[in-house]
């Protein structure tokens, strides 16, 4: 069987990253990809970052999905803002955050809807056996 989706919805608020990060970590051992989770906790952290910068108001949410592919994870991070300027460049000696997500990850991009932006990126690597599987108590679910 195939694993479904991991997701949570966060207020956009910076107290809300240790969630985020806790949800990671879990859906990365989940999907048997302990291997990389740094990576993509890394990936969530600059991913969640922008889209808290982009999502104002009271109420705003952020939501943030863990999805398992067969070379990895995807993440996706989803706002309701639609202001078009997330691939602004670096200003400084600082990295800009698609800077950081390019180098870590095999493919990312920006998805423009009617209901706010997502901006995904999916990362390789992980146990090869358990990937797009559920993991539970060691063992793959049935394929």
């Amino acid at each position: 069987m195939f694993a479904e989706t991991s997701r949570i919805s966060v207020p956009a608020e910076s107290e809300q990253a240790g969630v985020v990060r806790q949800f990671v970590r879990l859906a990365c051992h989940r999907y048997g990809c302990d291997a990389v989770t740094d990576n993509v906790l890394q990936v969530t952290d600059e991913l969640v970052g922008s889209a808290f910068s982009h999502c104002s108001g009271p109420g705003c949410m952020v939501d943030v999905g863990i999805i398992p592919t067969q070379r990895g994870v995807r993440v996706e991070v989803h706002d309701r803002s639609r202001d078009g300027d997330r691939l602004a460049p670096a200003t400084g000696d600082e990295p800009s955050v698609f800077q950081i997500v390019a180098t870590l990850a095999a493919e990312w991009g920006v998805d423009d809807g009617t209901d706010g932006t997502t901006v995904w990126a999916e990362l390789t690597g992980g146990d090869p056996h358990l990937l797009g599987r559920v993991h539970t108590h060691g063992t793959a679910g049935p394929g």
